[in-house]
């Protein structure tokens, strides 16, 4: 019998579309629901009764939500997966080196991932798979987590211990909401905020299959769209500040520092709701809710900076 507390997951930037990766790193997972999807067509064939006579199936695709607590050396793959990209080279940071990156015109990087039942001997591996949305979440007494909707290619299952070459340990700490600080028009926020989110959503077209195939042709970005979501205690100034910017249409910059070496700049965003309802006798809660947009000046709706020890890009 298996259980969670033996499970792995594993990511692994691959090649190209068609080639598992070789090297792979470990992912701090709390869940993870991907598998295999197999689609079958009934007959409609009308054959003298009222019972189908005939199936067959016509598709096989990958998909699921990986949710995971968060670490620096982790979140480079998540955001090349989800549609960033590092343009440039590194540049010189102190000790180490700063990473840029921005929101592609297109996904590029696909990847391999394998669910691991170690107390099973048997795992499950995806490949040619991209992130539909990634979701960022900072919450008050908690570690930082991220959720990945997953969409993939193929799927196949393995009866066997699996045995990994390239692999790499996760070396940096968890981290953790204590080390955040957020800024609102360069406004220190922070100590407001009991809850900060942030929502990517590439909306891949899913259903693309090739008449002569069972496997997706392709993962490519529709019209895409990000936003932001935070939870405070009701403040009446802050309240309506934000419900004349509200009114009023502005657009606002963010700034969120996971740590000293981790910065999400959003450039651009406009609140789009904020509301503050009675649901019983205890605090008065805020919810503000933001939509991330396209600016041209930074030339993406996002922008994340990383610094590490790696030299060159990911």
């Amino acid at each position: 019998m298996a259980i969670g507390e033996n499970s792995s997951t594993y990511i692994g930037l691959q090649t190209d579309k068609d080639t598992e990766a070789a090297q792979l790193v470990k992912l701090l997972a709390t869940s993870n629901n991907l598998k295999t999807n197999v689609d079958s067509i009934t007959s409609d064939a009308l054959t003298g009764n009222r019972f189908t006579e005939d199936e067959a199936v016509v598709s096989e695709d990958v998909g699921g939500d990986i949710s995971l607590e968060l670490t620096k050396d982790t979140l480079p793959y998540l955001l090349l997966l989800a549609g960033f990209e590092e343009k440039e080279e590194p540049v010189v940071e102190g000790e180490g080196y700063r990473h840029t990156f921005t929101v592609a015109k297109q996904l590029k990087r696909w990847a391999t991932i394998i669910k691991e039942l170690a107390d099973e001997d048997y795992y499950e591996v995806y490949s040619g798979c991209r992130i539909n949305q990634l979701s960022l979440s900072v919450t008050s007494k908690a570690y930082i987590t991220a959720t990945a909707s997953i969409l993939g290619i193929k799927g196949n299952e393995v009866d066997g211990e699996l045995e990994l070459g390239g692999l790499s340990e996760v070396m940096d700490d968890r981290l953790i909401a204590l080390d955040t600080t957020v800024k609102l028009e360069d406004i220190d926020i922070t100590g407001d905020l009991n809850e900060f989110s942030y929502d990517h959503n590439n909306n891949i077209k899913a259903d693309d299959f090739p008449i002569n195939s069972r496997y997706r042709r392709n993962l490519r970005a529709q019209s895409s769209s990000s936003s932001l979501q935070t939870s405070t205690d009701f403040n009446k100034d802050e309240f309506l500040v934000n419900k004349a910017r509200l009114k009023d249409g502005e657009y606002l910059d963010l700034k969120l520092n996971l740590t000293d070496e981790i910065t999400f700049y959003y450039p651009k965003i406009k609140i789009n709701d904020i509301d503050a309802p009675i649901s019983g006798p205890d605090d008065i809660t805020v919810s503000l809710d933001a939509n991330v947009l396209y600016d041209r000046v930074e030339g993406t709706p996002v922008k994340v900076e990383i610094i590490s020890d790696k030299e060159d890009k990911y």
